[in-house]
């Protein structure tokens, strides 16, 4: 299976050199690389605290425990506190996390019941 991928993988790169002589794909594919991995965390934030600064709760899914620590350091972190497992999960970082405004919740009231 795994010969195939890479067979796979090898003619749509051979496809995408024959279409694009100019490398436009291989700059394309770079940008969404960066949008998508590398500069993922800054963009999560951002949309945070500009889309959703103001909301009472924020629900959060498959957090990476990396991203835990980013996130009570950036702006959202000011305003919302970070609720999350006891027992984070840094092998899979699928973590469930609850961001509270702290102006509105007494985070420190909060227990895990996991």
């Amino acid at each position: 299976r795994l010969l195939c991928l890479a067979v796979f993988d090898a003619i749509l790169v051979h496809v995408l050199n024959l279409v694009s002589h100019d490398g436009a794909w291989e700059r394309v594919r770079r940008e969404i690389s960066d949008a998508m991995i590398v500069n993922k965390g800054q963009r999560i934030q951002t949309i945070l605290h500009s889309s959703y600064a103001a909301d009472h709760v924020i629900f959060l899914q498959e957090v990476a425990s990396t991203f835990l620590e980013r996130l009570e350091q950036c702006k959202v972190g000011e305003t919302h506190a970070v609720l999350s497992p006891s027992a984070i999960d840094r092998w899979r970082d699928q973590n469930s996390v609850i961001l509270v405004r702290r102006d509105f919740f007494l985070a420190d009231s909060c227990l895990d019941e996991t």
